[in-house]
């Protein structure tokens, strides 16, 4: 095979290997393909292309709204381009203060928020192409809310990272694509976090209805779950700490599990390819590699799969 031949199957097999990851990462996001064909087509009808004409001039933008907490049974915040902060106060009112700069060229609505039958919503940058993608475009939302009881708090944003401290909701749900997700001194019956390329760490009160955590490169730490919970992670340590023997389930690919669990009777079912497995009660410590299994009676199930790296459940 000539060099030339050789250089084109090595380009080939690159190509297929990005595409596949580039699938992979897609699919994990929860995204769909209609979702991303429309962020490609208003990137191209925008004009706001980073190749063409001049794109470095910028405009400033701040505003803040204000709502009652009567208004704000629920509250969702949805961005492509922005960090988002979630804080407690001691006010009665729901404060959005929202900032950021955004290319001269930019066509789409900047930013809003409006109060609808008890729901606070928060669009920022939702029409940003991919020129804002590369660092034109950008966002800072802090939302602060008084000492109130959501019924249910969402949150999205697709560049950018999640911060969430003291708040207090029936359904919490976190989802973004490049940003870690971080949430302290909460308490919540529901937590749905997900992140392609971050990291989640949940320190609070929570899962009595459920945690569902997923995220494909970056650890995963929940400390104070009360419930069952179901973590997916490809690449990045998992360590959990439950504050009640519900069950639960973990799989990932490469890194270690470490489960803490109070005094009580539980199941377990674990698998590990390239890791010791250790499982420590009652006193004494069971030492294993490749799988670990003991059924007692209808306790509540642990399940763990790892490819490469130990698991370790401990009372």
């Amino acid at each position: 095979m000539d060099t030339f031949k050789k250089i084109i199957l090595v380009c080939l097999v690159v190509a297929s290997v990005s595409f596949g990851i580039g699938a992979w990462i897609f699919y994990e996001s929860g995204f769909s393909m209609n979702e991303f064909g429309s962020q490609i087509a208003k990137f191209f009808e925008s004009g706001n292309l980073p190749i063409i004409g001049d794109n470095t001039l910028t405009q400033d933008f701040s505003r803040t709204y204000t709502f009652s907490a009567d208004e704000a049974n629920e509250i969702s915040v949805d961005t492509t381009i922005g960090d988002v902060t979630v804080i407690s106060h001691d006010g009665d009112e729901v404060v959005v203060d929202i900032s950021g700069r955004v290319s001269s060229s930019y066509k789409g609505t900047i930013e809003t928020a409006y109060s609808r039958d008890g729901k606070v919503t928060v669009e920022v940058l939702k029409d940003s192409s991919l020129s804002g993608l590369l660092g034109q475009n950008e966002a800072k939302i802090v939302v602060s809310v008084p000492e109130i009881a959501l019924e249910a708090m969402s949150i999205s944003s697709v560049s950018g990272k999640v911060d969430v401290d003291g708040i207090e909701a029936l359904s919490l749900k976190l989802k973004t694509v490049s940003g870690g997700i971080e949430v302290t001194g909460f308490e919540a019956g529901k937590l749905d976090a997900s992140s392609v390329s971050g990291s989640i760490y949940a320190d609070g009160s929570f899962g009595l209805d459920g945690a569902v955590i997923s995220t494909t490169s970056g650890s995963v730490g929940l400390k104070g779950l009360e419930g069952s919970f179901s973590v997916n992670t490809v690449s990045g340590t998992v360590d959990i700490e439950a504050l009640a023997i519900e069950g639960g389930s973990v799989v990932t690919v490469s890194g270690g599990v470490v489960v803490d669990l109070p005094e009580g009777e539980f199941s377990y079912d674990l698998s590990s390819v390239s890791g010791k497995i250790r499982v420590s009660r009652n006193g004494s410590e069971i030492e294993s590699t490749g799988s670990s299994r003991e059924n007692t009676g209808n306790a509540p199930l642990y399940k763990v799969k790892t490819v490469s790296g130990g698991i370790t459940i401990s009372q």
